[in-house]
């Protein structure tokens, strides 16, 4: 059986990125795809509820911009994330599922 990818903009979810750890409302849905871009560079961190972002240790460094694919684990994972060194937004989508 031939496995297909499905796109979607169904989700897209904006955050403010700053000096402190927020989260995206959103939990991530099991077999789904999502990827994250902001606007500037920032730490993301996945995990159970309630995850935090750091930008110290622990948290995948992303260049602003550039598109950040998640997938998803299992459980009820979240995203956090946490701005860098400047302030900014940052967007949470769906990418595709897998069938």
């Amino acid at each position: 059986m031939a496995t297909s990818i499905v796109f979607t903009s169904a989700l897209p979810e904006k955050l403010a990125v700053g000096v402190a750890s927020a989260q995206f409302s959103h939990v991530l849905e099991e077999g789904i795809d999502y990827e994250i871009v902001s606007t500037t560079d920032c730490h993301v961190k996945v995990g159970a509820d309630p995850a935090t972002a750091s930008n110290a240790t622990g948290s995948q460094y992303v260049k602003a911009g550039v598109p950040y694919p998640i997938a998803k684990q299992g459980g009820s994972d979240r995203v956090a994330i946490i701005r860098d060194a400047a302030d900014g937004s940052a967007w949470l989508s769906k990418v595709g599922t897998v069938r």
